[in-house]
């Protein structure tokens, strides 16, 4: 974020040099500057431990940075430790995690599955053939709030369709007569790419309706935690 304000500097040295005689006659400015510099000790020694999501107060603080700017503006992976404290606090619940960075989440030893990935060669993609359930869900703000989650890649009225073939499949490994109903409607079972279609279709409705919900918990300044049970995963999923 500093190569967007290196032209600001040479205006402060110089508002600084013509500022100086004014110390000298002004107790007010002199005790004004003492306690900004206080004020800023303060301040660093606070946000030493994520130095690269700092905002200051006017900009409504490291908390509220991510209203203003994202990406490596704010996040460079470096609240993946923070998480994988917190999940150690919070063993034994399945952890869905959509992850703005470069390092392996496994190399902190974080045990997770994808919420979405982007749809390119979806044939491959089998990670995504596991259905959404509930548990913790940790999203990185940059996902939640950019320009990082593509658009479904079904749209509304063939997920619908999609939907209600899934669902009488999966009934009809339970119900003699779902099943039934299902051959003679369908046929042949859904295919793998129909499967992780409708996977990602879910996954990115689910991040689209967590962006104007109110977060459980949050990890540092980069992500936020969800903690949602199966019921509201079928609610927040369904067409």
């Amino acid at each position: 974020m500093a190569v967007h304000i290196l032209a600001i500097y040479p205006c402060l040295i110089a508002l600084v040099g013509l500022s100086i005689p004014h110390f000298e006659k002004s107790k007010v400015l002199r005790y004004t500057i003492c306690l900004l510099l206080v004020w800023l000790g303060f301040t660093f020694a606070f946000q030493s431990r994520d130095p690269l999501a700092y905002f200051n107060e006017f900009a409504g603080g490291s908390k509220n940075g991510y209203k203003h700017l994202l990406d490596s503006n704010l996040d460079w992976g470096q609240d993946l430790p923070l998480l994988a404290a917190y999940l150690e606090e919070r063993e034994n619940q399945e952890v869905w995690l959509q992850y703005f960075g470069t390092l392996p989440p496994s190399f902190y030893d974080i045990d997770s599955q994808l919420i979405v990935v982007r749809y390119t060669q979806p044939e491959s993609t089998d990670v995504l053939l596991d259905p959404l359930s509930g548990g913790l869900y940790v999203v990185s703000l940059t996902y939640l709030f950019g320009k990082y989650i593509p658009d479904p890649p079904l749209n509304p009225d063939e997920w619908i369709a999609l939907h209600r073939k899934v669902s009488l499949h999966n009934r009809g490994l339970l119900e003699p007569e779902s099943q039934n109903l299902y051959k003679t409607t369908y046929g042949a079972s859904p295919t793998k790419k129909e499967l992780i279609m409708l996977r990602v279709t879910q996954g990115i409705t689910l991040l689209n309706h967590l962006k104007q919900r109110e977060p459980d918990d949050r990890i540092g300044y980069t992500m936020f935690v969800y903690q949602l049970t199966d019921e509201e995963i079928a609610n927040l999923t369904s067409p």
